[in-house]
């Protein structure tokens, strides 16, 4: 394992089970034996970073965090390096698509999340109802938070599966990805998570032979195919698990720790 320079991680039911906020401790243990080891970390996430658990930001403090699926890079100082937003027009097709099939959407901005239809509906789902007045707004009525503060880098729908279908459908130069049941995300076609590891990697002088990734998720398949040694948790995809060179145990059974003992990096 002495090719293997960087552990890039996924965070929801990778490094912290799904329903926690923090990492879990088998985990923190083993990645911090291989910081002391030398070995770098990166995180890479669907969530946007003013949304990333402060469990995770206060452990890793890594030099990057690729957000938003690859949509948005940012550094350590919390300063945006690199981002695609979506064109205008997708913009507004897909809102008015959501409108119509009844389709709560939420666009992911540089620092806050506003939604552009339901926001009651998008409250309750994506954030358990407790309002977050700094970080997610509701902009269902005016509609123009994009005017004044430049386009989003995607969109974060919730709704019944045949009303997404629907959307979906209707949007076919987007990227789409499934966030869970009855959710989906939506990006500039062609950009992900491993396409912005890809940047972090030359910026550092690395490549994929010297990466392990980890991940649970269809939107993880690109950087775990890529990856060295790419490693599924036992509770990940089909999809997921499929593309993987290992699959472990799941996140809540020491599923990162186990999996760096088998691979002798711990």
């Amino acid at each position: 394992m002495e090719k293997i320079k960087m552990l890039v991680f996924d965070i929801d039911g990778t490094l912290i089970p799904r329903g926690s906020t923090e990492i879990e401790p088998s985990a923190k243990e083993a990645i911090n034996i291989c910081r002391e080891k030398g070995l770098k970390v990166l995180v890479a996430t669907g969530r946007c970073y003013y949304f990333i658990q402060p469990d995770v930001i206060n452990h890793f403090n890594s030099d990057y965090y690729v957000t938003i699926n690859g949509q948005c890079l940012i550094n350590k100082d919390k300063k945006i390096v690199k981002k695609y937003t979506l064109q205008e027009a997708y913009m507004q097709r897909m809102t008015d698509l959501c409108v119509k099939h009844n389709v709560a959407i939420g666009y992911k901005f540089d620092t806050a999340i506003v939604t552009y239809n339901d926001y009651p509906h998008y409250l309750e789902t994506y954030v358990g109802g407790i309002p977050h007045p700094d970080i997610l707004f509701d902009g269902d009525q005016t509609k123009d938070y994009h005017l004044k503060n430049g386009l989003p880098m995607g969109g974060f729908l919730i709704g019944d599966e045949a009303n997404l279908d629907q959307v979906q459908q209707g949007m076919p130069e987007l990227d789409w990805v499934v966030a869970y049941p009855r959710a989906r995300e939506a990006f500039s076609h062609g950009i992900n998570k491993s396409s912005t590891i890809e940047y972090v990697l030359h910026e550092l002088g690395l490549t994929w032979d010297n990466v392990m990734s980890f991940g649970d998720a269809d939107n993880d398949v690109e950087m775990i195919s890529k990856a060295k040694i790419g490693v599924a948790l036992g509770n990940g995809s089909a999809s997921a698990k499929n593309h993987a060179d290992y699959v472990t145990t799941d996140c809540g059974d020491n599923g990162i720790y186990n999996a760096l003992k088998h691979f002798d990096l711990i």
